[in-house]
């Protein structure tokens, strides 16, 4: 009759202004739909440039392939700056970075993992940073005021570590956003605690991988934004299993701090003779000295 189908037009209805309400409260989270009054605030554009970032066909309507990478757990830090329009070209992208190279981090220990676990895995993330920039060393303290990095697990509204200021970013529960960093200098580094870790995560019980996104919101924390290049560590979405850094991953690191260049391994076995029979020479003399002749 006429009063059901109405009911299941309004209820239609009804769920594609919720779609329409969410799509767009993704836009302005992630900045492509401007916070700043100079922004972009056209949705057509802001959905072009979503597009665009994921590598998606650029229409500007909202498909179900652009839904279906809206709906990707991922991370919570924008992927563009706030007046919505810039979009990286094919390469690393920062913003900031440190004044030193030997930085210290605390941990604030989640739910999910014995804290055993959950320090291994951390040491694991900070070191796959380490390996290929080694400049950068880090430590592990139990003092959140020697701390440069201070890592903690929370829900909803949350704060970090304790002493620390409420975050003005809210977790979402679980399956959305994971975890969020704040750049250099400000070193803090959350994790949604709804969400489920496991240490590479499975698809078989629905946990996320805590390595995999420890590793993403550190390059963050150290400088990295987030990057448009389809398998990197810093892509927006997050991915089980162990990471792998990419070299868009480590030419971005290695333009922020660099790396000691390797030694040679070649011998130059005339310079090293010259230096031996220098030391030899040496050696003589002292003997000479000593025995008094």
């Amino acid at each position: 009759n006429s009063d059901y189908a109405f009911e299941i037009l309004k209820s239609n209805i009804d769920v594609v202004c919720l779609m329409c309400s969410d799509f767009q409260k993704y836009l302005s989270d992630y900045h492509y739909l401007s916070p700043s009054r100079s922004g972009n605030h056209d949705v057509k554009t802001a959905l072009k440039n979503f597009q665009k970032f994921f590598g998606l066909p650029v229409t500007g309507e909202l498909d179900e392939e652009t839904l279906y990478q809206m709906k990707k757990p991922r991370c919570g830090v924008p992927d563009v700056d706030e007046n919505g329009g810039r979009l990286r070209i094919k390469r690393f992208s920062t913003w900031g970075k440190w004044r030193k190279t030997d930085l210290k981090y605390y941990l604030s220990f989640g739910e999910d993992m014995s804290e055993a676990d959950q320090a291994r895995v951390m040491a694991r993330a900070f070191q796959m940073w380490s390996a290929v920039a080694s400049k950068l060393r880090f430590t592990r303290t139990l003092s959140v005021s020697n701390a440069d990095f201070r890592i903690s697990f929370g829900k909803r509204k949350h704060s970090g570590v304790p002493g620390e200021r409420q975050c003005y970013s809210d977790f979402d529960g679980k399956g959305k956003v994971l975890a969020h960093a704040f750049y250099p200098q400000d070193g803090r580094l959350h994790f949604d605690d709804d969400e489920y870790f496991t240490e590479t995560g499975s698809w078989w019980n629905g946990s996320q991988s805590l390595l995999y996104v420890a590793v993403h919101e550190i390059g963050h924390a150290l400088g990295l934004r987030h990057s448009d290049v389809k398998g990197t560590v810093m892509w927006p979405t997050a991915s089980r299993g162990t990471p792998k850094l990419h070299q868009d991953d480590i030419d971005g690191i290695r333009s922020l701090y660099g790396t000691w260049k390797a030694l040679k391994k070649e011998v130059d076995w005339e310079v090293f003779s010259l230096l031996l029979a220098r030391l030899n020479s040496v050696i003589d003399n002292l003997d000479t000295y000593f025995s008094g002749s």
